[in-house]
């Protein structure tokens, strides 16, 4: 969720209980506190789009002005903490400028569109149906997806259901009502009983799930600089990155993600991790360049002149461009699903921040692969989990992140030539900026039924955030659970019900990867001088809840939850406030939107494998991905301090390290990748499920040199050969024939 949608909303009952009168003090009353200092002027003319201005006072309180005439409205701005936690009499202060002008500028939140309905028809417009429309007002409506889009979304539909076995809300024939005699809620309900319509709903507005950026500051990225001058090359043919050398990326450590060993294995094949694959990531963002910010007759002209512009346009395509990381193209789709390689956008998130996160846990190259004119230095020497990959942006060409808007872009970024092979969505719903606890996605079934079809019709890999819960910026109390409520699956529950409550939801399983968040570096939830969690002294890493790790956020859980990963204090680059394109400011970030572009990364890296190894069904199967990336993750304990059950899933681990000590986890690591990619060397129409068959460890070791014979000629062989037999002796004797890894195989002829 961005601020910019958050804080109006908290405290929109604040301005209006401050008008009320005050109760006369009693005589018996305590001696007064001290007097609150008096409120001071701190920006006198803020200038805001549209021609109005703000005077904003550092207690928060702004006085919005008209463009032209007397008219002065009040707004109440979120006051934070000076280091983003939520610690009792922390000092307060008022938000940087560039989000005190997007909140500004945005206008107060609402949970969807006030004047638009979401319907699919089971048969086309009947002439009962133009009657309801006609009594409710409704003067327009317009095709949610593109003729050719919703052609081919129609095609995929139909194989999306044979391959779950399930029906599926068939989106592909969607409309957008515009309704001007009724309210949302009442034409909703109007339609819904309808026996002429399969679904009708509001047109929910979404937002990012990233909390409040923390800069990171001067003093110390001036001693990152010097210290990585003075740094050692790495003698261990690994990245040189001195984010990744000095652990400022922890993330990449164990307990982490533990990505190093895919570097390590992936250079014997002189292949960065992720290299071949296609990430698109589906956000919401502002994408300008100077020649908006230099026409003052432009529509976005406002952000890009005040908050500089975030893109470059080169030769017909518009690219992110930051240090550290490669050229990113980046594309806008409309609200039908046609992609613009050049489009531009305003409005939502003029600072990237939750788009830099999305590529700063991914994107990053290592050191002697970045461009020459984006070196990174210090601590903008990001490394990413999958850098050997190819990256997109695709965003919403409207501002304000319906999810009409949204579902367009995913078949968009899904029907792209070539197709990616992931796309990462870090999105929900934040009613957290009502004081209740956000929710997933999927729970909007135009949303689920389009990451369905994305996932079993295109077959693409789809990463979705569980969700923030409460962050630190909601005025609520906190419950048992740290903050969230469960999402789980079965029978689909109403957001409509649910949504301002504290109320599990359930929704269907799309097949998506729904990715909770973890701590990082946790000290807290099971302290390690404890003699009662001396079994969990080298875990660090447990489900982030608002009393725990930075304390700024929530993850999501539930049984829909599969996968976690790290969403606590990691590094991230957003945009500056009145910078140039290619400038950074390196931030402390989290939230589930870090953990879904990492497990992103990592599902990236089992394609890749599968690629070497000639395994179609794993490259062709996104729920076997997921199963994977399940299988071969870390368990994830109980905070001590819960006393609700926060299932997220097992950690992510792309090194698959377990438990061993630090001796066999140099060990495992060594091993690890040949183990996984020798391991998919299986016949056609094979494909990993669950558990490897007692027979297929029965079979006879065959000749290395006909194995390696039959690799080298592209062919995929049956045989275990002599490294993996040794592996799974080794791995036999330090489980006790617990292996760690997926140990059979189903056919599927």
């Amino acid at each position: 969720m961005s601020r910019a949608v958050s804080r109006r909303a908290l405290f929109a009952i604040a301005a209006s209980v401050a008008a009320l009168a005050t109760v006369p003090a009693q005589a018996s009353a305590a001696p007064a506190a001290p007097p609150t200092p008096k409120a001071t002027v701190v920006y006198p003319h803020l200038a805001l789009p549209s021609g109005e201005w703000a005077q904003v006072y550092s207690d928060g309180m702004a006085e919005v002005h008209a463009a032209r005439g007397a008219a002065v409205k009040l707004e109440q701005l979120p006051m934070a903490s000076v280091d983003g936690s939520d610690t009792a009499g922390a000092a307060l202060q008022l938000p940087a400028k560039g989000d005190v002008i997007a909140d500004l500028a945005r206008g107060p939140a609402t949970p969807y569109a006030g004047d638009q309905v979401l319907v699919v028809y089971k048969s086309g417009i009947t002439p009962a149906l133009k009657s309801t429309q006609a009594q409710l007002g409704v003067d327009r409506a317009r095709p949610m997806f593109s003729a050719t889009a919703a052609s081919q979304l129609s095609t995929m539909h139909a194989a999306a259901e044979r391959e779950t076995g399930q029906p599926l809300l068939d989106v592909s024939g969607a409309q957008v009502l515009h309704v001007t005699g009724s309210s949302v809620a009442d034409a909703v309900a109007k339609l819904r009983a309808s026996s002429d319509v399969a679904y009708a709903g509001p047109n929910w507005t979404v937002s990012t799930t990233h909390v409040t950026p923390q800069p990171v500051s001067t003093a110390t990225l001036q001693a990152a600089t010097r210290a990585a001058a003075q740094a050692a090359p790495n003698t261990a043919g690994l990245p040189n990155n001195y984010t990744l050398t000095s652990s400022a990326q922890s993330l990449l450590n164990r307990p982490g993600v533990d990505a190093v060993p895919a570097y390590a294995q992936l250079a014997k094949y002189g292949q960065l991790p992720g290299q071949g694959e296609i990430i698109t990531n589906v956000s919401l963002g502002t994408l300008t360049d100077a020649s908006e910010a230099s026409d003052a007759s432009d529509p976005c002209n406002f952000y890009a002149a005040n908050y500089g512009p975030t893109t470059i346009v080169q030769n017909g395509q518009r690219y992110l461009d930051w240090p550290s990381m490669p050229l990113i193209p980046t594309y806008t789709a409309s609200s039908s699903g046609v992609l613009d390689p050049t489009g531009s956008t305003c409005g939502d998130d003029p600072g990237l921040a939750e788009i830099g996160l999305d590529f700063s846990m991914m994107a990053p190259l290592p050191h002697d692969a970045q461009r020459p004119d984006a070196l990174g230095n210090g601590l903008t020497d990001l490394l990413g989990i999958a850098p050997g990959a190819q990256y997109r942006l695709v965003v919403p060409s409207t501002a304000g992140g319906n999810v009409s808007d949204v579902d367009a872009a995913f078949l968009a970024a899904a029907s792209q030539t070539p197709r990616p092979n992931v796309i990462t969505a870090s999105l929900g719903f934040g009613y957290d900026q009502y004081g209740f606890a956000s929710r997933y996605l999927e729970e909007d079934p135009m949303t689920q039924a389009t990451l369905a079809t994305v996932v079993h019709g295109f077959h693409i890999v789809v990463c979705v955030s569980a969700g923030d819960g409460l962050r630190t910026y909601t005025n609520a109390a906190v419950p048992t659970s740290g903050g969230s409520v469960a999402t789980d699956t079965g029978a689909p529950t109403d957001l409509n019900d649910v949504a301002f409550s504290d109320s599990p939801s359930r929704v269907r399983d799309s097949g998506a990867i729904d990715v909770g968040g973890t701590t990082l570096d946790d000290i807290f939830s099971a302290p390690p001088g404890d003699p009662n969690y001396a079994a969990l002294r080298a875990q660090h890493a447990f489900p982030a809840t608002r009393y725990n790790g930075g304390k700024n956020y929530s993850t999501g859980f539930g049984t829909r939850v599969n996968v976690s990963a790290p969403g606590d204090s990691v590094l991230s680059f957003s945009h500056p406030l009145g910078t140039s394109a290619t400038t950074v400011e390196v931030d402390h970030q989290g939230g589930t939107s870090a953990s879904t572009p990492e497990v992103a990364a990592a599902a990236a890296i089992v394609l890749q494998a599968a690629r070497l190894a000639h395994n179609q069904q794993l490259q062709n199967d996104p729920l076997a991905v997921r199963d994977l990336l399940e299988r071969t993750g870390t368990a994830v304990p109980a905070v001590s301090q819960e006393d609700t059950p926060i299932h997220i899933g097992p950690q992510v681990d792309v090194g698959r390290a377990g438990p061993p000590g630090e001796r066999e986890r140099l060990e495992l690591d060594e091993l690890l990748f040949q183990f996984v990619v020798e391991s998919m060397l299986l016949p056609p129409r094979v494909q990993i499920r669950g558990r490897v068959a007692p027979e297929d460890d029965d079979r006879r070791v065959g000749d290395e040199q006909s194995s390696q014979d039959d690799q080298a000629h592209g062919e995929t062989t049956s045989h275990v050969t002599p490294v993996l037999e040794r592996q799974r002796r080794w791995y036999r004797g330090k489980f006790a024939g617990a292996s760690p890894f997926p140990s059979r195989v189903s056919s599927s002829r």
